[in-house]
């Protein structure tokens, strides 16, 4: 699924920092902080019809608020409790930045709530409104915002005036990372959708990028401020994708890859637009890509040299997830992924210790995340 997630820092004060929650909610987390502010959103990178596309917002005294995608696995509907974490990218990071703790689902916020974080995930939804419908209803990027929208009205009324509101959400980071649903459960799924007999792939991404943007403009218009867009992660070489559309013997899906790097180079082309139209805000790229290829730890090197398999750490069902009661695989700390279409832990240190704090590979374009939140 695909989210946003936001959190806060206050110099010298509390900072309470909701991470997108993995596969269920819990109670936030406080910790004392010595940035100005921080604030994050958040999209996972990988999820099957079963993993939330959503926007999470987190608020704490000023406010943060967080965007993201795929892999949070708390339904904004209903509080859903499940095995596995599906976002452990945002739990990671939040984890270099000192922070812990969850966002409440949208269903189940309070009037308090609001002011600390709110998570809008969504199963298997997406930046298009189509995508992922074969599996029921959800909430498409645009209606998480609609939502979020909602409860920055609230926010309003609770501070009493709209410029403060503003003025809160002014420094959240928002860091966005959604698309690959468009992909996994749309494009390459002609069964469902006739997207790809429609568009040729450079067409396809040009048309989610325009979505994109316009949600991003949306948020904008909220009080948004400071923007990290991911990448998507080549979902070609997702375990669930390979045994579904891979050749006999193929690593990975080279047609899904392909379409990954169309997608990115246009999201990064957007990044170089909106920081020349909007000269008051600042959006970074994270190309998670290259994050993962340029890994330096050995267990992204034993995969890349192939001394790993890129399959499934345990048995999975029809649907792609773990089965119930099933003992994983005893080598699953050095596996890139868990079941047929989440990354492993160590996938996912490879990629946000890099988006925090890139030291020499450029994935962070044109800054990681550590500098764009001391602006």
């Amino acid at each position: 699924m695909e989210m946003i997630v936001i959190r806060g820092l206050i110099d010298g004060g509390e900072i309470s920092v909701h991470l997108l929650p993995s596969c269920a909610d819990a109670e936030p987390l406080t910790r004392r902080g010595s940035f100005a502010e921080l604030v994050s959103v958040s999209f996972s990178h990988f999820a099957n019809g079963r993993c939330r596309d959503a926007l999470f917002v987190r608020c704490i005294s000023e406010a943060i608020v967080v965007v993201r995608r795929r892999s949070s696995e708390v339904h904004s509907r209903a509080k859903v409790w499940t095995l596995f974490p599906c976002s452990p990218t945002v739990v990671l990071g939040a984890e270099i930045l000192g922070f812990d703790g969850y966002i409440p689902p949208f269903a189940n916020t309070s009037v308090s709530d609001i002011m600390k974080g709110v998570n809008y995930a969504s199963a298997a939804s997406g930046i298009l409104n189509e995508t992922g419908t074969h599996w029921g209803e959800h909430f498409s990027l645009k209606m998480q915002v609609e939502n979020h929208k909602a409860i920055v009205s609230k926010i309003t009324m609770k501070l009493r005036n709209s410029d403060k509101a503003k003025e809160h959400l002014n420094k959240c980071l928002y860091y966005v990372s959604i698309g690959s649903n468009d992909y996994i459960n749309n494009y390459f799924l002609p069964e469902h959708y006739n997207s790809s007999q429609t568009f040729s792939t450079d067409q396809f991404a040009k048309a989610l990028v325009k979505e994109y943007s316009r949600n991003l403009m949306e948020l904008r218009s909220l009080g948004a401020r400071k923007f990290a867009l991911i990448g998507l992660l080549p979902i070609g070489c997702i375990p669930g994708e390979i045994s579904a559309r891979g050749k006999p013997g193929s690593l990975c899906v080279k047609e899904e890859n392909d379409a990954v790097v169309t997608f990115n180079d246009e999201l990064k082309s957007l990044v170089d637009r909106f920081n020349k139209e909007f000269p008051d805000s600042k959006f970074i790229f994270i190309d998670t890509v290259k994050a993962i290829l340029t890994g330096t730890t050995k267990n992204v090197q034993d995969v890349k040299a192939g001394l790993v398999d890129v399959v499934s750490c345990c048995k999975v069902g029809s649907n792609g997830l773990c089965i119930p009661n099933e003992k994983p695989c005893k080598n699953r700390n050095v596996r890139p992924f868990f079941d047929s279409y989440h990354p492993s832990d160590f996938a996912n240190e490879a990629n946000t210790a890099i988006a925090y704090n890139d030291v020499s590979t450029k994935a962070a374009y044109p800054m990681d995340i550590s500098h764009l939140v001391k602006l």
